[in-house]
């Protein structure tokens, strides 16, 4: 019942532009966290991928794979050292590598987002600044 609701509300609201789909607000990762809270954050909501923003401005995205390989295979002593290591360090380092983010604005038509959509989160922002982001898209909220 849920589901016939949901998408007769989608037809009605003629939902065309991705900020109609989008998560508001996104839960986002920072270089001066340490990377056990990254983890927490990212086990907590269950996200594959949290936004965070580089040296430069530019939004990126970590991923659980990311975080996953910096912490396995070391012994108990180093994952603890891992797990309070800053992110931004573990970035600096090599150890944990950012991915490229596919930046829209909140205007972008959903149709135009889905051409290039890669399955990775499209991060976005006001269609007049880059750096201000909105919100978050995900195939999840597409479903």
């Amino acid at each position: 019942l849920g589901l016939v609701l949901e998408d007769a509300l989608r037809m009605i609201e003629n939902a065309t532009k991705v900020s109609d789909y989008m998560v508001r607000d996104p839960v986002c990762a920072h270089f001066w966290q340490p990377v056990s809270l990254v983890r927490q954050r990212m086990l907590t909501n269950s996200f594959s991928y949290l936004p965070v923003q580089n040296k430069e401005g530019q939004w990126c995205l970590v991923s659980d794979l990311g975080v996953a390989k910096y912490l396995q295979g070391q012994s108990n002593n180093k994952r603890k050292k891992r797990l309070a290591t800053p992110l931004g360090e573990a970035v600096e380092t090599g150890e944990i590598a950012l991915l490229p983010a596919k930046p829209l604005n909140d205007e972008t038509l959903i149709d135009h987002a889905l051409k290039d959509f890669d399955g990775k989160p499209i991060l976005v922002s006001r269609r007049n600044s880059e750096t201000q982001l909105v919100g978050i898209l995900t195939a999840f909220d597409l479903l």
